[in-house]
């Protein structure tokens, strides 16, 4: 039995040996991939970061194009509505003329 102890206890190295070796070999592949990764990814949320930048740009300036369109049409209709009341005041002192 000690000849298949020794057999056995040798087995188990090699294979602890081939698992190092293994385990060596996945991380010199996954290495450089979660290097390449990372950079991506990086890359990714740096591109959504000016997405929302300029989101929120064109969000604000449409609101101030908003204010700007609500600020000039009450302009334009006051402008109106005094250039409409001149011209009654005009239409009624004429009347009132005759």
């Amino acid at each position: 039995m000690r000849i298949g102890q020794e057999t056995f206890q040798l087995n188990c190295r090699w294979v602890r040996l081939k698992s190092v070796e293994r385990i060596a070999e996945i991380l010199a592949d996954l290495l450089p991939r979660n290097v390449t990764v990372q950079i991506f990814k990086g890359i990714l949320e740096n591109q959504a970061s000016e997405q929302g930048a300029r989101m929120a740009a064109m969000d604000s300036a449409t609101r101030n194009a908003g204010e700007v369109i609500d600020a000039l049409t009450l302009k334009y209709n006051r402008s109106r509505q005094a250039q409409i009341t001149k011209e009654l005041i005009e239409i009624i002192s004429g009347a009132e003329a005759l």
